[in-house]
Protein backbone atom coordinates (compact mmCIF):
# COMPACT_ATOMS: atom_id res chain seq x y z
CA UNK A 1 0.00 0.00 0.00
CA UNK A 2 1.33 3.39 -1.01
CA UNK A 3 2.27 5.81 1.74
CA UNK A 4 1.14 8.71 -0.45
CA UNK A 5 -2.19 10.14 0.64
CA UNK A 6 -4.28 10.31 -2.53
CA UNK A 7 -7.23 12.69 -2.68
CA UNK A 8 -9.59 12.56 -5.64
CA UNK A 9 -10.69 16.15 -6.20
CA UNK A 10 -13.34 15.41 -8.80
CA UNK A 11 -15.96 12.71 -8.27
CA UNK A 12 -19.74 12.55 -8.64
CA UNK A 13 -22.44 10.48 -6.93
CA UNK A 14 -25.87 9.45 -8.17
CA UNK A 15 -28.50 7.86 -5.96
CA UNK A 16 -30.20 4.61 -6.95
CA UNK A 17 -33.34 5.92 -5.23
CA UNK A 18 -34.89 8.05 -7.93
CA UNK A 19 -38.02 8.69 -5.93
CA UNK A 20 -36.20 10.35 -3.04
CA UNK A 21 -33.67 11.93 -5.41
CA UNK A 22 -35.30 12.36 -8.83
CA UNK A 23 -33.15 12.99 -11.86
CA UNK A 24 -33.30 16.60 -13.03
CA UNK A 25 -31.02 16.73 -16.08
CA UNK A 26 -31.01 20.15 -17.73
CA UNK A 27 -32.02 19.83 -21.41
CA UNK A 28 -28.63 21.09 -22.52
CA UNK A 29 -26.79 18.41 -20.50
CA UNK A 30 -29.26 15.48 -20.60
CA UNK A 31 -27.59 14.01 -23.67
CA UNK A 32 -24.54 13.11 -21.58
CA UNK A 33 -26.37 10.13 -20.09
CA UNK A 34 -23.53 8.83 -17.92
CA UNK A 35 -25.76 8.99 -14.84
CA UNK A 36 -28.02 6.37 -16.43
CA UNK A 37 -25.23 4.29 -17.93
CA UNK A 38 -23.08 4.02 -14.81
CA UNK A 39 -24.65 5.53 -11.69
CA UNK A 40 -22.50 5.20 -8.57
CA UNK A 41 -23.88 6.11 -5.15
CA UNK A 42 -21.88 7.16 -2.10
CA UNK A 43 -21.34 3.59 -0.89
CA UNK A 44 -20.20 2.55 -4.34
CA UNK A 45 -17.84 5.50 -4.53
CA UNK A 46 -16.21 4.58 -1.22
CA UNK A 47 -15.75 1.03 -2.50
CA UNK A 48 -14.14 2.47 -5.62
CA UNK A 49 -11.82 4.66 -3.55
CA UNK A 50 -10.74 1.59 -1.60
CA UNK A 51 -10.05 -0.29 -4.83
CA UNK A 52 -7.67 2.44 -5.95
CA UNK A 53 -5.98 3.14 -2.64
CA UNK A 54 -7.53 6.62 -2.48
CA UNK A 55 -8.08 8.10 0.97
CA UNK A 56 -10.70 10.77 0.33
CA UNK A 57 -12.72 12.54 -2.32
CA UNK A 58 -14.53 15.73 -3.17
CA UNK A 59 -18.13 15.02 -4.20
CA UNK A 60 -18.67 17.56 -6.95
CA UNK A 61 -22.33 18.23 -7.67
CA UNK A 62 -23.33 16.59 -10.95
CA UNK A 63 -25.27 19.25 -12.80
CA UNK A 64 -26.00 16.83 -15.64
CA UNK A 65 -27.94 14.61 -13.24
CA UNK A 66 -29.47 16.97 -10.68
CA UNK A 67 -29.05 20.53 -11.98
CA UNK A 68 -29.01 22.84 -8.93
CA UNK A 69 -30.54 20.34 -6.51
CA UNK A 70 -27.55 19.36 -4.38
CA UNK A 71 -29.60 17.20 -1.99
CA UNK A 72 -28.07 13.82 -2.74
CA UNK A 73 -24.47 15.05 -2.76
CA UNK A 74 -25.13 16.78 0.56
CA UNK A 75 -26.78 13.74 2.13
CA UNK A 76 -24.06 11.44 0.81
CA UNK A 77 -21.44 13.21 2.91
CA UNK A 78 -22.90 11.58 6.01
CA UNK A 79 -21.89 8.12 4.78
CA UNK A 80 -18.27 8.83 5.73
CA UNK A 81 -17.60 12.48 6.64
CA UNK A 82 -13.95 11.75 7.36
CA UNK A 83 -13.37 10.80 3.72
CA UNK A 84 -15.92 12.84 1.79
CA UNK A 85 -16.44 16.57 1.31
CA UNK A 86 -18.88 18.26 -1.04
CA UNK A 87 -19.04 21.09 -3.57
CA UNK A 88 -22.44 22.48 -4.52
CA UNK A 89 -23.61 24.16 -7.70
CA UNK A 90 -25.80 27.22 -7.34
CA UNK A 91 -27.65 29.16 -10.02
CA UNK A 92 -25.35 32.07 -10.69
CA UNK A 93 -28.03 33.79 -12.76
CA UNK A 94 -30.38 33.94 -9.79
CA UNK A 95 -30.99 37.00 -7.64
CA UNK A 96 -30.71 34.85 -4.51
CA UNK A 97 -27.41 33.17 -5.37
CA UNK A 98 -25.78 34.24 -2.10
CA UNK A 99 -28.73 32.85 -0.13
CA UNK A 100 -28.41 29.57 -2.05
CA UNK A 101 -24.71 29.46 -1.22
CA UNK A 102 -25.42 30.10 2.45
CA UNK A 103 -28.09 27.38 2.57
CA UNK A 104 -26.04 24.60 1.01
CA UNK A 105 -23.03 25.57 3.09
CA UNK A 106 -24.46 26.25 6.54
CA UNK A 107 -27.55 24.04 6.49
CA UNK A 108 -26.41 21.11 4.35
CA UNK A 109 -22.70 20.91 5.05
CA UNK A 110 -21.30 21.47 1.56
CA UNK A 111 -18.03 23.26 2.21
CA UNK A 112 -17.26 23.94 -1.43
CA UNK A 113 -19.08 25.34 -4.42
CA UNK A 114 -18.66 24.91 -8.15
CA UNK A 115 -19.25 28.05 -10.19
CA UNK A 116 -20.73 26.51 -13.32
CA UNK A 117 -20.98 28.31 -16.65
CA UNK A 118 -21.64 25.48 -19.12
CA UNK A 119 -23.57 26.53 -21.12
CA UNK A 120 -23.14 30.23 -20.33
CA UNK A 121 -25.59 31.44 -17.70
CA UNK A 122 -27.40 34.70 -18.32
CA UNK A 123 -27.14 37.41 -17.27
CA UNK A 124 -23.38 37.33 -17.75
CA UNK A 125 -21.81 36.88 -14.33
CA UNK A 126 -18.45 35.21 -14.63
CA UNK A 127 -16.23 38.28 -14.45
CA UNK A 128 -18.89 40.79 -13.45
CA UNK A 129 -17.79 43.08 -10.59
CA UNK A 130 -20.78 41.88 -8.55
CA UNK A 131 -18.94 38.58 -8.10
CA UNK A 132 -16.67 40.25 -5.55
CA UNK A 133 -19.53 40.09 -3.04
CA UNK A 134 -20.04 36.38 -3.77
CA UNK A 135 -16.37 35.69 -3.20
CA UNK A 136 -16.41 37.73 0.00
CA UNK A 137 -19.22 35.52 1.31
CA UNK A 138 -17.32 32.41 0.27
CA UNK A 139 -14.34 33.66 2.25
CA UNK A 140 -16.52 34.41 5.29
CA UNK A 141 -18.06 30.93 5.19
CA UNK A 142 -14.81 29.09 4.44
CA UNK A 143 -16.17 27.86 1.11
CA UNK A 144 -13.69 26.32 -1.31
CA UNK A 145 -14.35 27.51 -4.87
CA UNK A 146 -14.05 25.69 -8.19
CA UNK A 147 -14.78 27.13 -11.61
CA UNK A 148 -16.27 25.05 -14.44
CA UNK A 149 -16.11 26.77 -17.81
CA UNK A 150 -15.45 26.04 -21.48
CA UNK A 151 -12.21 26.91 -23.22
CA UNK A 152 -13.62 30.11 -24.73
CA UNK A 153 -14.01 31.50 -21.20
CA UNK A 154 -10.44 30.76 -20.10
CA UNK A 155 -9.21 34.28 -20.99
CA UNK A 156 -11.71 35.63 -18.44
CA UNK A 157 -10.24 33.59 -15.58
CA UNK A 158 -7.71 36.28 -14.72
CA UNK A 159 -10.51 38.76 -14.02
CA UNK A 160 -12.37 36.13 -11.98
CA UNK A 161 -9.31 35.47 -9.84
CA UNK A 162 -8.73 39.19 -9.39
CA UNK A 163 -12.28 39.55 -8.06
CA UNK A 164 -11.63 36.63 -5.69
CA UNK A 165 -8.61 38.33 -4.14
CA UNK A 166 -6.66 35.85 -2.01
CA UNK A 167 -9.36 33.17 -2.29
CA UNK A 168 -8.01 30.12 -4.16
CA UNK A 169 -9.88 29.25 -7.35
CA UNK A 170 -9.63 25.69 -8.71
CA UNK A 171 -10.20 25.44 -12.47
CA UNK A 172 -12.09 22.25 -13.29
CA UNK A 173 -10.52 20.25 -16.14
CA UNK A 174 -8.14 23.17 -16.83
CA UNK A 175 -11.08 24.93 -18.47
CA UNK A 176 -11.32 22.14 -21.07
CA UNK A 177 -8.29 23.52 -22.87
CA UNK A 178 -6.86 21.03 -25.38
CA UNK A 179 -3.59 20.22 -23.66
CA UNK A 180 -2.32 18.52 -26.82
CA UNK A 181 -2.91 21.67 -28.87
CA UNK A 182 -2.74 25.41 -28.31
CA UNK A 183 -2.46 26.03 -24.58
CA UNK A 184 -1.54 29.71 -24.79
CA UNK A 185 -4.77 30.92 -23.15
CA UNK A 186 -4.11 28.69 -20.15
CA UNK A 187 -0.38 29.38 -20.04
CA UNK A 188 -1.11 33.11 -19.86
CA UNK A 189 -2.58 32.52 -16.38
CA UNK A 190 0.67 31.18 -14.91
CA UNK A 191 1.23 34.34 -12.86
CA UNK A 192 -2.27 34.28 -11.30
CA UNK A 193 -1.23 33.23 -7.82
CA UNK A 194 -4.61 32.14 -6.46
CA UNK A 195 -5.35 29.84 -9.42
CA UNK A 196 -5.19 26.05 -8.98
CA UNK A 197 -5.66 23.52 -11.78
CA UNK A 198 -7.53 20.22 -11.65
CA UNK A 199 -5.84 17.66 -13.88
CA UNK A 200 -8.47 15.03 -14.60
CA UNK A 201 -8.83 11.86 -16.61
CA UNK A 202 -10.70 13.99 -19.13
CA UNK A 203 -7.36 15.66 -19.89
CA UNK A 204 -4.94 12.76 -19.47
CA UNK A 205 -6.68 10.00 -21.40
CA UNK A 206 -6.79 11.84 -24.75
CA UNK A 207 -3.00 11.76 -24.74
CA UNK A 208 -3.13 7.96 -24.74
CA UNK A 209 -5.69 7.92 -27.54
CA UNK A 210 -3.46 10.24 -29.58
CA UNK A 211 -0.42 8.03 -29.07
CA UNK A 212 1.14 10.58 -26.74
CA UNK A 213 2.50 10.18 -23.22
CA UNK A 214 0.30 11.67 -20.47
CA UNK A 215 3.45 12.18 -18.40
CA UNK A 216 4.52 14.82 -20.90
CA UNK A 217 1.16 16.59 -20.53
CA UNK A 218 1.52 16.83 -16.76
CA UNK A 219 5.22 17.64 -16.79
CA UNK A 220 4.62 20.57 -19.10
CA UNK A 221 1.95 21.94 -16.75
CA UNK A 222 4.41 21.54 -13.89
CA UNK A 223 6.94 23.62 -15.81
CA UNK A 224 4.43 26.40 -16.45
CA UNK A 225 2.46 26.47 -13.19
CA UNK A 226 4.51 24.47 -10.68
CA UNK A 227 3.34 21.18 -9.23
CA UNK A 228 2.23 22.95 -6.04
CA UNK A 229 -0.72 24.40 -7.97
CA UNK A 230 -1.85 21.15 -9.62
CA UNK A 231 -4.13 18.44 -8.26
CA UNK A 232 -5.47 15.17 -9.58
CA UNK A 233 -9.09 14.22 -10.11
CA UNK A 234 -10.73 11.18 -11.67
CA UNK A 235 -14.06 12.55 -12.99
CA UNK A 236 -15.52 9.19 -11.91
CA UNK A 237 -18.18 7.95 -12.61
CA UNK A 238 -18.85 10.45 -15.37
CA UNK A 239 -15.69 8.90 -16.74
CA UNK A 240 -16.27 5.15 -16.43
CA UNK A 241 -14.75 3.46 -19.48
CA UNK A 242 -12.23 1.75 -17.17
CA UNK A 243 -12.49 0.46 -13.60
CA UNK A 244 -11.72 3.11 -11.01
CA UNK A 245 -8.44 1.46 -10.00
CA UNK A 246 -7.21 1.85 -13.59
CA UNK A 247 -8.22 5.52 -13.59
CA UNK A 248 -6.12 6.01 -10.45
CA UNK A 249 -3.26 4.13 -12.08
CA UNK A 250 -3.34 6.59 -14.98
CA UNK A 251 -3.12 9.47 -12.54
CA UNK A 252 -0.17 7.85 -10.81
CA UNK A 253 1.53 7.07 -14.11
CA UNK A 254 1.15 10.64 -15.31
CA UNK A 255 3.28 11.89 -12.40
CA UNK A 256 5.65 8.91 -12.21
CA UNK A 257 8.69 10.80 -13.53
CA UNK A 258 8.32 13.53 -10.92
CA UNK A 259 10.19 13.35 -7.62
CA UNK A 260 8.55 11.45 -4.79
CA UNK A 261 7.62 14.68 -3.05
CA UNK A 262 6.19 16.13 -6.26
CA UNK A 263 4.11 13.01 -6.83
CA UNK A 264 2.72 13.31 -3.31
CA UNK A 265 1.92 16.94 -3.97
CA UNK A 266 0.03 16.25 -7.20
CA UNK A 267 -1.87 13.22 -5.92
CA UNK A 268 -2.93 14.70 -2.61
CA UNK A 269 -0.86 17.53 -1.18
CA UNK A 270 -2.39 20.41 -3.11
CA UNK A 271 -5.86 19.03 -2.45
CA UNK A 272 -5.18 18.79 1.27
CA UNK A 273 -4.16 22.44 1.37
CA UNK A 274 -7.65 23.29 0.13
CA UNK A 275 -9.43 20.52 2.04
CA UNK A 276 -7.43 19.89 5.25
CA UNK A 277 -10.42 18.11 6.79
CA UNK A 278 -9.64 15.16 4.49
CA UNK A 279 -6.25 14.55 6.11
CA UNK A 280 -5.98 10.99 7.48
Amino acid sequence: MSTVTIIDTHTHVVSHDRVAYPMQPPPDLARMGWFDEHPVDAVGLLEALDSGGVHGAVLVQAKGAYAYDNAYAADALGIDPARLVGASIIDMGSDDRVAQLEYWTTQRGMRGTRLFNIPPVMPRWLDDPSMAAVFDRCRDLGVRVALCIVADDVPRVRAVCDLAGDLPIALDHCGFIDLLGDTSALDALADVENLRLKITTTLLEPALHAGRDPREVLERLCEVFGVERLMWGSDFPQHHSEPYAEIVALGRYSCSRLSVSEQARFLGGTALELWPELAP
